[in-house]
């Protein structure tokens, strides 16, 4: 993570509005913020960054620290020890499991790999690796006990990818109204928390990228006191044979 904020001093503009822009979790990354003090104005952005920090750490798959890289290691061996925010992450993974109805999975791990999005394809992977990964696979397969948790099979693990940063943006804003802000968007690679409003208006006003025409806007929210986020396959896709694959897979095929 670079936490190195663009303009250190965080000053105002006009409207009052404050604009910390860094890189976190593989994506570039804003908080907008309405705060008098600047004392405290620095302090939440300092804490903001270090808690960032601290989470990437802890949950990212692409660190080999991380204590998720450690319990996708352990897969088919023993149990891993937790720490209550991991426990509350596989929590929200179950719930978010059980709400979609099993479309959100945090245990796609193996077909990721399979399809592996950040090469260019110049073919289709096989349906028996697709089928074997797919075997991998399915949230009710993870075991857990109390400050525990261990993936029974050899090859499994876990990516908090689908809502990790969500989890994030909902910490951050609990994070600004700790600190005495009432006004704030925190935008983490487009997922998004607005509290209040822009100084202008009781609201902030959020774009919808038009996914027909990337870069454009297709229409536009007023959002305050809510969440948002959005996902497509307009930007992380590949042709394959005059056929479009798109980036979200279905865990019940295995396929985009």
């Amino acid at each position: 993570m670079n936490g190195s904020p663009t303009d250190p001093h965080l000053p105002p503009d006009p409207q009052g509005v404050r604009r910390l822009d860094f890189r976190a979790l593989g994506t570039n990354c804003s908080i907008k913020f309405r705060l008098g003090d600047d004392r405290t104005a620095l302090e939440f952005a300092a804490r903001a960054l270090e808690w960032l920090g601290d989470f990437e750490a802890k949950f990212s798959r692409y660190r080999p620290d991380s204590m998720l890289s450690r319990i996708n290691r352990a897969a088919g061996g023993d149990w891993v020890a937790i720490d209550p925010e991991m426990a509350q992450m596989l929590d929200l993974a179950d719930e978010v499991f059980r709400r979609s109805e099993g479309i959100l999975d945090a245990t796609l791990l193996p077909l990721e790999q399979v399809w592996d999005w950040k090469q260019v394809h110049r073919e289709l992977p096989q349906p028996a690796r697709v089928k074997a990964a797919l075997a991998l696979t399915g949230w009710d397969k993870v075991a857990r006990r109390p400050g525990a948790v261990r993936l029974p099979v050899a090859g499994m693990g876990l990516d908090f990818g689908g809502f990790g940063k969500e989890y994030a943006v909902d910490r951050l804003a609990r994070m600004a109204r700790d600190h005495g802000i009432r006004d704030a968007l925190i935008d983490l690679g487009r997922d998004l928390h607005a509290l209040g409003g822009n100084g202008i208006h009781p609201f902030w006003h959020v774009g919808i990228e038009d996914g027909c025409h990337p870069g454009k806007c297709w229409g536009g929210l007023a959002v305050s006191d809510r969440a948002v986020s959005a996902s497509g396959d307009y930007a992380r896709y590949f042709i394959h044979d005059g056929v479009r694959y798109g980036h979200i897979l279905d865990p019940r095929t295995g396929w985009p």
